[in-house]
């Protein structure tokens, strides 16, 4: 087995190298970035079929290594400082295996943790300064190439059962974990980055790449609309395919509680505008059906003047608001209010890392008959729409409404969480008038809500041609 140490400044880079140095058929053993840049470990010529027999040979020598395992003063000695040494628990060969020339065999498709361990190792000895694995022993350079043969890709297979005749201990096989999570995380960022630059070939994916992106849609979402544009669009053309293509990605709602009606609940982050919006929708409905219809529930007794607020709003409206005070208290109040065609409750304004937040969420999910909505800031980031949706899951809400949508100019954060976590977008809010700057949320004009926003702030932007849906 010959193994190489590669040193770019890049994965791809070092890819290319391997490639045209050890050909197609050589098995990356480990990478890692350093202060020079990426390091890869390669070997290639190795037997497949050696593999087994030394496993099953270390297998029968771990249950008699007292009689199997020499001393480990007697396999390294100070005259073979530069010779790879192994520990004493490391897979060696009887002396009854022929050590020929092997013969090539077949790449291999998996790797179990006994495998990704002596890679480890390996890999480690290259990068401390050895240009090549010399071992002490005949059956240590055999052990060797066993190893590093089944270590060709980063699919990591259960626990297999010779890592207790290996006696591998769990730092050693956490180590090797963090070396394959890092293999992976760096091929599948290379695959981006090739999928990325195939799509900038064509001009106009290019340009439709890049206005995703300005509209603050994530990668992988402008990725697979752009995708579906053929290379040869016309420019104009191809903008409004684009948008029609998003329309359709958009994940809205089919419920309609301003019609149905029912107990309805609003759910979200300190500051989404979850009370304002409660008295939009109860103003809304009011205007279509009647204020005796309508009941105010809150459950907000954390944040300094929330009752009071939605109390005005009760007063101002001409419907009766009721005070829970404990989230136990819920159900008993929402019975009195059976005869309400309409109630919708104000939870309170809590962090997503608030621990009471999960005493109040799992109150309103213990309730059938209640349907949450999840109130999500336009204007936050993708990483902590994210956290919002998966902290308020508890809830079980049936959908979103993406609220101060005219307070940032990248709305297209708020819709790729929604088609990251696949949670319908029900209603948009615009604005702090009660009930005007409520819209039910439809896909078209969202799609055109995203180039309006772009559009005020580059006054030389295009004006949009049509949104084809």
């Amino acid at each position: 087995m010959k193994i190489k140490r590669f040193v770019a400044q890049d994965m791809r880079t070092a890819l290319r190298m391997v490639r045209e140095e050890q050909g197609p058929n050589a098995v990356i053993l480990s990478n890692q970035r350093t202060e020079e840049g990426v390091v890869v470990v390669a070997a290639i010529d190795y037997d497949d079929a050696l593999v087994q027999q030394a496993l099953s040979a270390a297998a029968r020598a771990s249950a008699a290594k007292a009689e199997a395992l020499p001393p480990a003063a007697a396999l390294v000695t100070p005259s073979n400082a530069e010779q790879r040494t192994y520990p004493s628990h490391d897979v060696r060969l009887p002396p009854g295996i022929p050590l020929t020339d092997p013969l090539p065999a077949a790449r291999p498709t998996r790797i179990d943790n006994a495998h990704a361990l002596q890679a480890v190792r390996l890999e480690r000895s290259v990068l401390g300064g050895t240009p090549t694995a010399k071992l002490t022993t005949e059956s240590e350079t055999a052990a060797a190439s066993a190893a590093s043969a089944q270590s060709a890709t980063a699919a990591v297979s259960p626990v297999a059962p010779s890592l207790n005749a290996l006696n591998i201990e769990a730092p050693h096989l956490a180590d090797m974990r963090r070396e394959m999570a890092s293999l992976r995380l760096s091929l599948q960022a290379e695959l981006e980055k090739l999928s990325e630059h195939r799509l900038r070939l064509s001009p106009v994916r290019a340009a439709a790449l890049e206005e995703l992106h300005a509209y603050g849609c994530d990668d992988a979402f402008a990725r697979s609309l752009v995708e579906r544009i053929p290379a040869d669009t016309a420019p104009k053309r191809a903008r409004g395919m684009l948008l029609g293509l998003l329309a359709k990605s958009l994940p809205i709602c089919e419920d309609d509680l301003l019609q149905d009606g029912g107990i309805v609940a609003l759910v979200g982050p300190t500051g989404a505008g979850k009370t304002t919006t409660l008295a939009k929708l109860a103003a809304r409905y009011a205007a279509r059906h009647s204020p005796r219809d309508v009941a105010l529930v809150t459950t907000d007794s954390f944040r300094i003047g929330a009752r009071e607020q939605l109390f005005t709003y009760g007063r101002l409206l001409g419907m009766p608001v009721i005070d829970v005070s404990e989230p136990a208290m819920l159900e008993a109040s929402l019975d009195k209010l059976a005869d309400y065609r309409l109630v919708l409750v104000d939870t309170a304004g809590l962090s997503q890392r608030d621990v009471a937040l999960n005493q109040q969420l799992n109150a309103l999910a213990a309730l059938p008959h209640v349907n949450s909505y999840l109130v999500l800031p336009a204007h936050a980031q993708g990483c902590d729409l994210d956290d919002m949706v998966q902290r308020f899951a508890i809830a079980k809400p049936r959908g979103a409404i993406l609220s101060k949508i005219d307070e940032t100019q990248r709305l297209g954060n708020a819709l790729s969480a929604c088609v990251r976590h696949q949670l319908p977008i029900a209603w948009t809010t615009d604005g702090q008038r009660v009930p005007e700057d409520l819209q039910r949320a439809e896909a078209h004009r969202l799609a055109l809500r995203l180039t309006e926003q772009r559009r005020q702030a580059n006054v030389t932007h295009p004006e949009v041609e049509h949104v084809r849906v």
